[in-house]
């Protein structure tokens, strides 16, 4: 009896007991032999796949599910397996092609097959489909990067916040307008640089409004800046779920003309 058909055996015995554990696996559990066939599925790969264990058993595993752009170099990775010139990596993300045609992402963990003689039978893997994760994560990043841009390109001094009143980022025009020097401002917490007690707590109420409202919140403060006394009016509006924009006005001429104005009408 032939490696590969020992193996196969193993696996399509309906009343083998490691065949029930991965049966109820919460993860894809997946068997290939040495020709890169399919020769197990478990009920869980099944269901990602969108296809019948009879319908997966027997097919080639990297001709049928993996998209077009990576089967070749996903085939020659095996056969260096297989001849023992390598061996998997401990983790490994690749996508797969269900039976709608839509890809998932899977995160693999791939283990080499052997028999008593020592000789390499093919592959058991186990996967975790990542699909949602992924996405969650480049929907994070890019809403990252969107603020960032944002900060960065209005004219006005504008922070970024979390709820507590951690500085994530800023841009500002001239570092004098910030009334403390810009290195210790990112990842310190508006109650640790400086600002009068009366303004942080003003600054707290509002970043609080805006997150359970979402509107606007703004007012006027007076600061002592690395050049002078000047007088500021703050805008927080929400910008993540946790997050608000701080938008930081300099007013203080418009202020003095304003005074100017009043004093002669």
């Amino acid at each position: 009896m032939g490696r590969d058909t020992m193996t196969s055996e193993l696996f399509q015995n309906e009343t083998n007991e490691a065949r029930h554990y991965l049966d109820v696996a919460g993860f894809i559990i997946g068997v290939l032999d040495r020709n890169q066939n399919i020769i197990f599925a478990n009920k869980k790969g099944c269901e990602v796949l969108g296809y019948s264990e009879d319908e997966i058993v027997g097919k080639n595993w990297f001709a049928t599910f993996l998209p077009e752009r990576i089967k070749q170099i996903a085939k020659d990775n095996y056969r260096m397996w297989m001849a023992g010139e390598s061996e998997p990596p401990e983790y490994s993300e690749m996508p797969i092609v269900t039976r709608n045609g839509n890809e998932r992402l899977i995160r693999w963990h791939d283990v080499i097959l052997k028999d008593e003689e020592g000789n390499i039978t093919g592959t058991i893997s186990s996967g975790e489909d990542i699909t949602l994760h992924k996405r969650t994560e480049d929907v994070l990043y890019d809403r990252e990067m969107r603020n960032k841009a944002v900060v960065q390109l209005l004219p006005d001094t504008m922070f970024r916040l979390s709820r507590d009143g951690t500085f994530l980022d800023y841009n500002t025009p001239s570092d004098d307008l910030l009334g403390v020097q810009s290195e210790l401002i990112i990842g310190s917490n508006i109650q640790e640089l400086g600002f009068p007690e009366k303004v942080v707590k003003q600054f707290q109420r509002s970043i609080e409004k805006v997150l359970e409202s979402g509107t606007l919140q703004k007012f006027e403060y007076n600061l002592n800046t690395l050049t002078a006394e000047g007088k500021f009016e703050a805008y927080i509006v929400p910008c993540a779920e946790a997050e608000v924009l701080l938008i930081i006005c300099d007013i203080t001429t418009h202020k003095q003309a304003e005074g100017t104005f009043l004093h002669y009408a």
